[in-house]
């Protein structure tokens, strides 16, 4: 597991990875479909990031726990975005 600076509390860590995840969720942006909903990616990559490392306060269990979140969240978030938007504005 991740553990940085030495000592029992994940925090620190997560707020580094989450800002990992904001800084590549920005990147990633470019990437998405151009409309508004494509700004949620940025918050899920940071959110599935910092959660990822805050999991492994469940210590061997941090090894599905993780992934998975970071899955399901931003798989969710992706899968939201890239769905096409009808004229009025909501999704089809």
């Amino acid at each position: 597991m991740i553990n940085v600076f030495n000592n029992t509390n994940h925090f620190p860590e997560a707020l580094i990875f989450a800002l990992a995840g904001l800084i590549t969720g920005i990147l990633q942006i470019r990437l998405l479909s151009p409309n508004r909903r494509r700004f949620y990616w940025i918050a899920a990559s940071a959110l599935g990031w910092s959660l990822l490392i805050i999991s492994s306060y469940f210590g061997i269990f941090a090894i599905l726990i993780g992934p998975c979140l970071y899955g399901a969240i931003t798989g969710l978030v992706l899968y939201r975005v890239i769905q096409p938007e009808n004229q009025h504005g909501t999704m089809a």
